[in-house]
């Protein structure tokens, strides 16, 4: 009921009364009014607060608070002329004045409260959509870190949409990080030759490759754009020893991570190099996170050579493996140590 009255019974009330008082001219504000609330609310508006088109009933909420918001400063302003008027003259306000003036203080006080009501609900929608969007987000970000990459390529696959809830979370919390672990990945591609083709594992929403000059396979469970190539990431399309280097920037997600560092051993040409960047809790073996030293003797036997590590950052840490000349036999059996999954407490 109160989004009716917002939107359209208020509105025919007062353009009644304001043609009963003449004051029809007026109603070119009143419709200037409308015009803006409708502009200001606009869907795009919404959409940039996190809400879905099919919550659009909400519009009218945002159109109408805008419109009343415009509406005080009308009435109030009417309200200062008039008792100008009547301290110009030096007498009291007559019938019609004082009908203007109770019609202004009627619109200011049902304004005010409307628009009180209108931005309580608002605020308390907004909370209620961040609870359950960090909490899709949390949900989802467990799932991934305690299942195998084809369980979660079939989960995308059926349910497109969570891709997006997820990155939506994955991005607010990597917003609270002071640097990104992708951005020093791309400093380093930059000091080299363009020339290196890149296969990005994980690569979210593909900043990787709007960035650099190289070519880069841009690879991940769900295809955001025509350039993502979707796919189990331990089962890529890629040509075998087709690409210079493989990254792997906080997508080492999964209870079969080694897969994907064979996969990337397949693509990678001799001498290629792979780039880890992981959350320095699951490298922190005095809480229960895996020993850096026993994973990059992993993924030595897995025929690589450790050139940097960098573990002093409080965000994450990265390793810097190049490929060896000669293969490795792929029947060495390696004692992969266990990552521990990357979990974040409700708040």
């Amino acid at each position: 009921m109160a989004r009716w009255w917002l939107s359209e019974g208020w509105r025919v009330v007062l353009e009644l009364l304001m043609e009963w008082m003449g004051l029809t001219g007026e109603c070119r504000v009143w419709d200037g009014c409308w015009k803006v609330g409708q502009s200001l609310g606009s869907r795009r508006g919404m959409e940039v607060a996190g809400f879905k088109a099919s919550e659009g009933w909400l519009l009218g909420e945002v159109e109408g608070a805008i419109r009343w918001v415009l509406l005080v400063a009308w009435s109030g302003r009417q309200l200062q002329d008039s008792r100008l008027g009547c301290e110009d003259t030096g007498t009291l306000c007559g019938g019609k004045e004082r009908l203007r003036l109770s019609f202004c203080f009627f619109c200011f006080n049902l304004v005010l409260n409307d628009f009180l009501f209108t931005t309580i609900l608002m605020s308390m929608l907004i909370q209620m959509r961040l609870r359950l969007s960090g909490g899709h987000f949390r949900m989802l970000n467990e799932k991934l870190y305690t299942c195998s990459g084809n369980e979660a390529f079939d989960l995308f696959k059926k349910e497109p949409e969570l891709f997006n809830v997820y990155h939506t979370g994955y991005q607010e919390q990597m917003s609270k990080w002071p640097e990104q672990p992708v951005d020093i990945i791309i400093n380093w591609l930059k000091s080299r030759n363009s020339s290196l083709v890149v296969a990005d594992f994980g690569c979210g929403n593909a900043s990787l490759a709007r960035t650099v000059k190289n070519k880069v396979f841009s690879i991940d469970l769900v295809s955001t754009e025509p350039s993502v190539i979707a796919c189990d990431m331990s089962k890529t399309p890629l040509e075998s020893k087709s690409v210079d280097v493989a990254v792997f920037c906080l997508s080492l997600m999964g209870v079969n991570y080694p897969s994907y560092l064979k996969e990337a051993n397949r693509v990678l040409k001799p001498c290629g190099w792979l780039l880890v960047a992981e959350v320095r809790s699951r490298f922190d073996s005095n809480n229960g996170g895996a020993d850096p030293d026993i994973f990059s003797e992993a993924v030595n036997q897995l025929g690589f050579t450790l050139n940097f590590k960098e573990l002093t950052n409080k965000m994450f840490v990265l390793f810097f493996f190049k490929k060896k000349d000669k293969c490795v036999s792929s029947k060495i059996a390696i004692d992969w140590p266990e990552l521990k999954p990357c979990l974040y407490k409700r708040r």
